[in-house]
């Protein structure tokens, strides 16, 4: 099987430095983690942030060579002291002992210019598959490049109200008994606050997480939900770091 983070890192734009968005249900920080580890493999700098909130490494391990926790500190750290050898930096603005924040948007603007790839949590989702956005989120700086969006696969064919995290904010209401199954999935979307809220065409994936707990029922639900056109759907293990396979190639812009 291919490698989740090689395939995905074959979707961004090829260009010097890269500012990646992740958004959408459970997988989101892990995806971070295993990217950033294939992207250090390949003799990258890279930026694991948040433009909401993400774990604190005094509380999470994060697989990183340094976390900073502070402005000063992150603006004061130079990649090229790392070029064609890798590194992996963790920064966000300290919140709690369980919690960074999100550093200002000119600061991350600035590190877009330093690191070869900064990869952004955008989102939060409470850890559940499917997440329905509000007029708040999903964060996603104007200098983005590629916004990946996580869906937890293993959450198709469940109660929406047991699988979906900002349920009520659909624009068409969905009873809470409702399955998530093709019908929740085309809702999603096409809703403003769906899956593809705040993303550009031909710069955006969708990434079915979790494939390896999942029996042929509910990946017959993805292979008959109509998706964008110009989207790869990756039916994938984020945390196995594999690609089981591909529903649609997509269509780069």
């Amino acid at each position: 099987m291919t490698r989740l983070s090689e395939y995905l890192f074959s979707l961004f734009p090829q260009k010097e430095h890269l500012f990646v968005c992740f958004t959408g249900g459970g997988g989101k920080t892990t995806a971070l983690q295993i990217l950033s580890s294939y992207l250090k493999e390949s003799g990258k700098s890279v930026l694991l942030t948040t433009t909401t909130k993400f774990q604190n490494p005094s509380h999470y391990s994060w697989k990183a060579d340094y976390c900073f926790t502070s402005e000063e500190e992150a603006l004061s750290f130079n990649p090229e002291v790392f070029k064609d050898e890798g590194c992996v930096v963790v920064y966000g603005e300290y919140y709690s002992p369980e919690k960074l924040s999100s550093p200002s948007m000119e600061t991350l603007s600035l590190l877009k210019e330093r690191f070869d790839v900064v990869l952004c949590e955008a989102d939060g989702s409470r850890g559940l598959p499917f997440k329905v956005h509000s007029e708040r989120d999903p964060v996603i700086p104007p200098f983005t490049d590629f916004v990946v969006s996580i869906i937890g696969a293993d959450g198709a064919l469940k109660a929406v109200k047991e699988t979906t995290f900002g349920l009520e904010n659909l624009e068409r209401p969905l009873s809470p008994e409702a399955l998530a199954d093709e019908l929740f999935l085309s809702l999603l979307v096409t809703d403003k606050e769906g899956f593809f809220k705040g993303t550009e065409v031909g710069k955006r994936a969708l990434l079915l997480n979790r494939a390896d707990k999942c029996k042929e029922e509910k990946t017959n639900v993805f292979l008959n939900t109509k998706w964008p056109s110009d989207c790869a759907i990756i039916y994938a293990s984020v945390q196995q770091d594999l690609l089981y396979s591909l529903i649609q190639r997509g269509k780069n812009k």
